[in-house]
């Protein structure tokens, strides 16, 4: 009587002291590595893999794998497991190096809060928190690039619009002192 095993159960390869020279250098075998990862840490949904960590693909076997191939960044195994996913970078626990530094991932981020917090008029914005930020995986946005300043990431989102630092729900630190206000 024989088993059939499946492809992810059969080409382990990674559970062995050491894999093949080469072996991580066909795609196949890292997506192969990748499900299994998600099995065996329950993901189900394409949305589960929001929750993986560095952490979890250091383990000794697989430094080779997320160093050499994806640079250290989850979301490049991600991009490389599922390139047709329209993954969100600042869903994962930590957004590449750098990755805040360009104005299109600002934007990016700015316009999937808009939607996220339905964001539909000017006064709705006025409404944003620190904690609006915080809750939606903007944190490291917030603080790092932006110092702390809401009204700094809406200047930038939205020039357009002529922002009044006094009706958000807390007046940018030092306002009130600066000349002419």
């Amino acid at each position: 009587m024989s088993v059939h095993l499946s492809p992810i159960e059969s080409n382990r390869e990674w559970l062995d002291s050491r894999v093949p020279n080469g072996f991580w250098h066909e795609r196949r075998n890292r997506v192969t590595y990748m499900n299994w990862l998600g099995t065996k840490l329950g993901f189900v949904r394409y949305e589960d893999w929001y929750q993986i960590r560095n952490q979890d693909l250091r383990r000794k076997r697989e430094a080779t794998l997320l160093n050499r191939f994806y640079c250290s960044a989850v979301l490049e195994a991600m991009r490389d497991m599922l390139p047709d996913y329209a993954w969100l970078p600042w869903l994962f626990s930590k957004t590449p190096k750098g990755f805040w530094d360009e104005a299109e991932n600002r934007r990016a981020y700015m316009k999937w809060l808009q939607g996220t917090l339905q964001l539909e008029t000017e006064e709705n914005w006025y409404q944003l928190t620190v904690e609006s930020f915080n809750e939606n995986r903007g944190a490291g946005l917030l603080t790092n690039y932006y110092h702390g300043s809401i009204l700094s990431a809406l200047e930038e989102y939205r020039p357009d619009i002529d922002w009044k630092p006094w009706r958000f729900r807390k007046v940018p630190n030092g306002y009130w002192s600066l000349t002419g206000n």
